[in-house]
C-alpha cells in the first residue's frame, strides 16, 4: 500500500511531523486490486458497508479480443479483501449501472453486444440473482444512476443521447418517468449524492463535452442547475460524496490542445450550502483514467478500474481510497447540532459562549478556539455543567477565531468571533 500525500490547511507536511487535530486533510491510498482483474466501465452498489461490482469488459485471448464479463465481487473495506459472489444474472455486458436500496442491489441496462433494458435484484444474504421488471425507459447504456429516498434512478446514456430519467420503486417492481435532465442530452455523465438531492453533470454525445452540473430533489420532482464545473468539460470522470461535499475528477477530453484526447487527474470539491468548486491541492497519484468505478463507504471515497489509453486498448485494475477530513473553517457554513451565541462579538478581552434553545455546557465539554490557520490556541474541558461559560481572548491576535464545543469527541456546536484590540 502506499499513502501518497496529505495535505494540511494547503502546507505539504512530512509524515513525521504532528498535524494541527482539526487541519483540513486530503489524503489517498491504494487499497488491494479489483479481484475480477482489468475492467472497463462495470456497474458498482454499495450494502450495509461493502461494495459490490460486476460485469465490465476485459481484452484477452490471441489476437485480442473484448471479453464481456459477468463475474462479481464484494469488497470489505475493513480488511482490504475482494471475494468473489455469484456470478451476474445478467448476460455479460459494459456501461450497465446499479444502485442498491433497503440492503438490496439492482443492476441493469448496459451493451452485452447491443443495447439491453434487463435488470436485475442481488440478496447479498442469500448471494443470488433474480429478475425484477426490465427498465421501462428505451434500451441504453452508459447511463447514470443513484438512489434517493428509497427508490433507485436511472436516466440519460447512449443510443442515441438521451435526457430522460426513470425512478424504480422496489415496493411495487415497477418504473416511473420522471423530471428530465435539463441540460442537453449526454452519456457517461457523473453523479454524487449529498442528503436527499442528486448531483449530475459533465459527459459528452456525438463530440459534444459538457460542464454544466444540476441537483435534483425527488421530493418535489425538480431538477436546479448549480454552479457549472470550473475544471473543464469532460467524459467518463470519477465521484462521490463526503458529509456534505461532492468530489469529481479524472475523466478526458476530446481536443483541447490538438491531441485526440487530454487525461485529466485532477479533482475538484463541490461545497452545497455556498455552490462553489474549488480544486484539490493534490492530485490523484494513480493512472489518470476514464469510465471506471466509483462509489462512497463509510465516509471515504473510492475509485478504481477503467482505461488509460485513448482507443481503450488498455484497461486497469488498481483501486484508491480517499479521506476528506473538513476543517471547522470550513464546517462554518454548515448546520452545526446545537445553534450558540457569542457576546461580545468583535471583543477585546472576554468573550460569553452560551448554546441556544435552553441547551446547557456538560460536564466534560470541550471547548477548542482555532484561528483562521486552523491551529488551536485555546482549549479546555468543562469540569461542571454550566449554561454559559466567559473565556479570556485578550491574548488572542487580531482576526476571526473559529469555536467548537465537542462532546465524546463529536463537534455538537460551531460558531465564529472577531478578535478586534484597535
Amino acid at each position: 500500500m502506499k499513502n501518497i500525500i496529505i495535505l494540511f490547511s494547503g502546507i505539504c507536511y512530512l509524515l513525521f511531523f504532528q498535524p494541527d487535530s482539526n487541519a483540513q486533510v486530503f489524503s489517498w491510498q491504494q487499497k488491494a486490486d479489483y479481484g475480477g482483474g482489468e475492467t472497463y466501465d462495470p456497474f458498482w452498489f454499495t450494502i450495509y458497508g461493502k461494495a459490490y461490482v460486476g460485469a465490465g469488459i476485459s481484452l484477452g485471448g490471441s489476437p485480442q479480443t473484448v471479453i464481456y464479463k459477468q463475474d462479481f465481487w464484494e469488497f470489505d473495506p475493513s480488511a482490504n479483501v475482494w471475494t468473489q459472489k455469484a456470478n451476474f444474472l445478467g448476460s455479460g455486458r459494459y456501461g450497465a449501472r446499479g444502485f442498491s436500496i433497503n440492503g438490496f442491489g439492482y443492476a441493469g441496462t448496459g451493451w452485452t453486444p447491443a443495447a439491453t433494458s434487463s435488470f436485475y435484484k442481488y440478496d447479498p444474504s442469500l448471494n443470488i440473482w433474480s429478475p425484477i421488471t426490465s427498465f421501462l425507459g428505451s434500451a441504453r447504456y452508459t447511463a447514470t444512476s443513484f438512489e434517493l429516498a428509497g427508490k433507485g434512478y436511472i436516466g440519460l446514456g447512449y443510443a442515441p443521447c438521451k435526457n430522460d430519467f426513470w425512478s424504480y420503486d422496489p415496493v411495487t417492481d415497477s418504473w416511473a418517468q420522471v423530471a428530465s435532465f435539463p441540460g442537453t442530452s449526454r452519456q457517461a455523465a457523473s453523479v454524487f449524492t449529498i442528503g436527499l438531492k442528486a448531483y449530475v453533470g459533465l459527459g459528452a454525445c456525438s463530440g459534444s463535452l459538457f460542464n454544466d452540473f444540476a441537483s435534483y430533489d425527488p421530493i418535489n420532482n425538480t431538477w436546479l442547475p448549480i454552479a457549472s464545473f470550473p475544471g473543464g468539460a469532460r467524459n467518463g470522470a470519477y465521484s462521490f460524496s463526503i458529509d456534505h461535499y461532492g468530489f469529481v475528477g479524472l475523466g478526458f477530453d476530446y481536443a483541447s490542445t490538438g491531441n485526440p484526447f487530454d487525461f485529466f487527474s485532477d479533482f475538484w470539491m463541490y461545497d452545497e450550502v455556498a455552490d462553489s468548486w474549488s480544486l484539490i491541492p493534490v492530485n490523484f497519484p494513480g493512472k489518470a483514467r476514464v469510465q471506471g468505478m466509483y462509489f462512497t463507504l463509510n465516509n471515504k471515497g473510492y475509485l478504481g478500474l477503467g482505461s488509460d489509453t485513448i482507443f481503450y486498448t488498455h484497461y486497469l485494475t488498481d483501486v484508491w481510497e480517499f479521506n476528506f477530513t473538513p476543517s471547522a473553517i470550513n464546517e462554518l457554513n454548515h448546520t452545526p447540532f446545537y445553534a450558540s451565541s457569542i457576546f461580545p462579538n468583535p471583543a477585546s478581552e472576554f468573550i460569553t459562549l452560551q448554546l441556544n434553545g435552553k441547551q446547557n455546557l456538560l460536564v466534560r465539554d470541550v471547548i477548542e478556539i482555532q484561528n483562521t490557520a486552523g491551529r488551536i490556541v485555546y482549549q479546555h474541558e468543562l469540569l461542571s455543567p454550566s449554561e454559559k461559560t466567559i473565556l479570556d481572548v485578550s491574548n488572542f491576535s487580531n482576526g476571526i477565531h473559529v469555536i467548537t464545543v465537542k462532546r465524546n469527541n463529536t463537534i455538537v456546536a460551531l460558531n465564529k468571533f472577531v478578535v478586534s484590540t484597535n
